[in-house]
Order: structure tokens, then sequence, then C-alpha cells
């Protein structure tokens, strides 16, 4: 199993996560906005949380599958769309076995779900999108970089991965992985072409800085695969 038991305490205990990162939205608005009808085009929200992206997605009018291992991120998202007239697709598991069919999804959405997994169940995870994806379909990713807060605060558990940091901006998360940029591009190969971006912020009136990277990328046909397999 890949997802960490604690997020299912700091699902239950916080409230945070209601909005979707700018980028998301600018990436929606560049590449799906002018996609008609919307509720044909389907979004899978990759570890949703409390499920920003989904409210986001939802109200844009699209398509939205959103799954994550904890049942109180879950129950949450559910009345908060309930709340607003709207309709996702809402299931429990876990992400290295997803429970839909191959070539399901236009686009795949993660915000912060690969981050939360090691270098092993990272890759199985990479694989279970590829599956999920239609041939053209885009991968989204929002993830840490290495001089990102939080990098090496904590029990080493691999390669640029932690555990139990106990402050920043993943403290009491459980395990934490980092991407340098070679870690990017081995990670997302299967994506091409892939378009490599970052952001920076910084807290404590500048002492601190957030850093992740916004991965994009398409699924491509694969030797002797077709469209429709």
């Amino acid at each position: 199993m890949s997802w960490d038991p604690v997020w299912e305490d700091i699902h239950a205990n916080r409230e945070w996560g209601k909005y979707p990162a700018e980028e998301l939205i600018r990436f929606v608005a560049r590449n799906y906005y002018n996609r008609e009808p919307r509720e044909e085009v389907r979004f899978l929200d990759l570890g949703c949380g409390n499920g920003s992206a989904t409210w986001y997605l939802c109200r844009e009018g699209f398509s939205v599958a959103s799954y994550d291992g904890s049942t109180t991120a879950i129950a949450k998202l559910k009345r908060r769309l309930e709340s607003e007239g709207l309709v996702a697709d809402l299931r429990v598991g876990d992400a290295t076995s997803l429970p839909y069919p191959d070539q399901y999804f236009d686009c795949v959405i993660d915000l912060a779900c690969l981050m939360c997994n090691d270098l092993k169940n990272s890759q199985k995870i990479i694989k279970e999108v590829e599956r999920v994806l239609k041939v053209g379909g885009s991968f989204f990713s929002h993830t840490p970089r290495i001089d990102c807060w939080g990098y090496g605060i904590g029990k080493p558990a691999g390669k640029n991965t932690f555990v139990d940091s106990p402050e920043g901006p993943f403290a009491n998360m459980g395990i934490v992985r980092f991407c340098s940029f070679e870690d990017v591009q081995n990670m997302y190969a299967p994506f091409s072409p892939l378009e490599i971006n970052y952001v920076v912020r910084t807290v404590n009136n500048g002492q601190n800085s957030l850093a992740f990277w916004i991965v994009t990328g398409s699924k491509g046909i694969r030797p002797g695969q077709s469209v429709e397999n």
C-alpha cells in the first residue's frame, strides 16, 4: 500500500486545501476551456484530499473522478459538492492500483499526491496514470523541488525522501519526496513532450522558500500500440 494512514488524521483535524493552485487553473484554462461539450472531458483528481481541484473542475462543467486513500477526505469532499449541487465520481483506494479502465481519462491531475510516496511507489503510480490516460491525454503534476523548505529535515527514507519532518510546510505529514531536475526527467519520462517549469515563493519574511515543479506532459503512442488499446 502506498497511502500513508497519517493522512486520515490530517484530513480529520485540519481545514485546508479548499482552493486549487493557480498553476492548475492556468493549465486547465489554456488546454481545456475551449473543449465542448465540457461534460465529455474526463479528469482524474489523483490523491484528491479535500478536493480543491475536484471542486474547481466540477464548477467549470467537466466530468471528474476523485480518488484518495482517506475516507474522511472523501466524505468532506462529498458534503462540499452536495452543498453546491455538484457531482463527481468519488472513490477511496490506493493510487498504485487505480480502479479505472485503460485509456479512460483526458487528463490526470496530481496536486501533491506523488510527493507523498517513495520512489518505488511513485513509479508504480506513474505507470497507472499512463495506463488510464487516453492517447494524447495530459498529466499535470505539482511536486516539491530539492530547494524547497523541508528538504533534508526528518528521517532519510530513500533518495531525496524524508519522513516525519518536525518543521516546515510538510511537518507531521509522514513521507515526503523531493525532486531534482534530473529526477523529474526520469520519473515523468513516459510522458512526452515534457514541459518542466517551477514556482517559488518565500515565507517567514523571506527566510524560507517554497519551491515546486510544475510538470506537464502527454501520453503518446508506444510501438505496437493503437489508439484503441
